[in-house]
């Protein structure tokens, strides 16, 4: 039961924070452009559904870190899989988005994923290569870059840039839980002052503001039946492959099994315009 509600609360608040941001963002994009930077942050920060999304997603990013400090990264990502099924029932339901066959099926084999990968929290934990966390982190900043080029549809382009840096600022969380085990408790205040602790923090709070500044931009125009589940299945994709690349975790038949199944109902959930 401790299991579920650290990882399926921040699943669920989360998709609750995404539908308000939605709402308030969708009444901005008929007042300004996001070509228009300071007026549209001008305008957003007096959108009051929109602070109410902040807030209820503020809450649900403290329990999921909460979450991977206690059980591993890639087995908590697919978990957080939740978040886009939510978020399509309560666009279909709150914000009269088309909800067909294709998006019911996708939400059929995400929960059918996460019912899989629920047996599997008592796995044995993982040990962090840090060497394999940079060249990580760097093949992904390249990969924002090909984004950048090549993809033209901004509706995609921005969400997929989010996904990356959302899923980043996991992998960075996770790292830091991980060097504070390594070295020390997280109540040593010299350990704060630790170059592996402050490059790390600095990563992950540049990671964290791509992908919070890059899902707002693709909110405003975009439809929350595609940026919630893109932005969610990159950022479910890139922590999981940490888990197994960077932290070394187990990855067994059944997780590879439980994830695949995520994988291919958040990509289900995916169709451009």
């Amino acid at each position: 039961m401790t299991f579920l509600l650290w990882t399926f609360g921040p699943a669920i608040l989360l998709a609750f924070g995404n539908i308000l941001q939605k709402i308030g963002l969708a009444t901005i994009a008929h007042q300004v452009h996001p070509k228009r930077p300071m007026q549209w942050v001008r305008t957003v920060v007096l959108n009051v559904p929109w602070w109410g999304g902040i807030i209820v997603s503020a809450v649900a990013t403290i329990a999921y870190f909460g979450a991977l400090a206690r059980y591993n990264i890639s087995l908590v990502q697919p978990l957080m899989a939740l978040n886009p099924v939510l978020t399509a029932l309560a666009g279909w339901i709150f914000l009269k988005e088309h909800l067909d066959r294709r998006t019911a099926i996708a939400i059929s084999v995400v929960v059918f994923g996460l019912c899989m990968a629920g047996f599997l929290h008592g796995e044995a934990h993982g040990q962090e290569n840090t060497w394999h966390l940079w060249i990580f982190t760097a093949i992904l900043g390249f990969s924002i870059g090909l984004v950048r080029v090549f993809i033209h549809n901004i509706e995609a382009r921005k969400s997929l840039i989010a996904g990356v840096g959302f899923g980043l600022s996991a992998v960075f969380v996770k790292s830091i839980e991980e060097h504070f085990k390594v070295h020390g408790s997280v109540l040593d205040s010299a350990l704060l002052f630790d170059p592996g602790i402050l490059t790390r923090g600095l990563a992950f709070v540049v990671t964290y503001l791509v992908g919070f500044i890059y899902l707002q931009v693709a909110m405003t125009h975009g439809r929350a039946l595609l940026v919630v589940p893109l932005t969610s299945a990159i950022g479910m994709l890139v922590p999981t492959l940490a888990g197994l690349i960077v932290f070394q975790e187990p990855f067994g038949p059944l997780k590879f099994a439980a994830v695949g199944l995520v994988a291919l109902g958040s990509a289900l959930f995916v169709r451009l315009r």
